[in-house]
């Protein structure tokens, strides 16, 4: 588990958001599937075999949207 920490100072009034985000993962693979001997043949082994190439982004969005509460009278719950 990866633990990031952000800190920074908004001026927003009642109602108001403001978002953070950032990307957390990007993971890429290549696949390749060929037929067996003959695609290992230089040259024309590459007619026998499929390449296949994937990408997968993570991506994180915190929406926040402050509230204010009236401050209780001293001695109210």
């Amino acid at each position: 588990m990866t633990r990031r920490d952000e800190r920074t100072t908004v001026e927003l009034r009642d109602g108001q958001s403001f978002a953070i985000a950032g990307l957390l993962q990007t993971r890429n693979r290549q696949d390749v599937s060929q037929l067996p001997w003959i695609g290992s043949v230089p040259v024309i082994g590459t007619s026998f075999s499929i390449k296949s190439y994937q990408q997968e982004e993570t991506d994180l969005v915190i929406i926040v949207t402050p509230r204010l509460v009236a401050p209780a009278a001293p001695g109210q719950q």
